[in-house]
C-alpha cells in the first residue's frame, strides 16, 4: 500500500508534467513548435503513473485531505488535454487537406509539363 504522502507527490508531479505538455501543445498549435511522438510519450507517462493512485483515490483522500485539490487539478488537466487533442486533430485534418490539394496541383503541373515536352 502506497504512503499517502508519496501519492500526493506523484499527483503533483503528474500535474506539473501535464501542465508542461499542455503548454507544448499550445506552442505547436500556434505554429511555434512541432508536436512529436516524444511529446505524446511525455503525456502518457504521468497518466500511466497515476493509475495506482486513481484506483485508490477514495482511500487516499480519506488519509490525506489535501490530495482532493490535487486530484481536481489532475482531472482539470485531463479535460484540457482532451480539448487540446481535439484542436490538434482539427489542425492535422486541415494540414492533410492542404497536402492533398498541393499534391493535386503538383500532379496537374507535372501533366502540363509532360504535355509541353511532347509538343516540342
Amino acid at each position: 500500500m502506497e504512503d499517502p504522502a508519496v501519492a500526493l507527490a506523484r499527483v503533483r508531479t503528474a500535474n506539473e508534467q501535464l501542465g508542461r505538455s499542455l503548454a507544448r501543445i499550445e506552442e505547436a498549435l500556434a505554429g511555434r513548435a512541432a508536436f512529436t511522438s516524444q511529446d505524446l510519450r511525455a503525456i502518457a507517462e504521468p497518466v500511466r503513473t497515476m493509475a495506482p493512485v486513481i484506483s485508490r483515490a477514495e482511500q487516499l483522500r480519506a488519509a490525506l485531505p489535501g490530495l482532493q485539490d490535487e486530484l481536481e487539478i489532475y482531472s482539470r488537466n485531463l479535460r484540457e488535454m482532451d480539448r487540446a487533442f481535439d484542436r490538434v486533430r482539427c489542425l492535422l485534418l486541415s494540414r492533410c487537406a492542404q497536402i492533398k490539394a498541393r499534391r493535386g496541383h503538383l500532379d496537374s503541373v507535372r501533366l502540363w509539363a509532360d504535355a509541353w515536352r511532347q509538343t516540342r
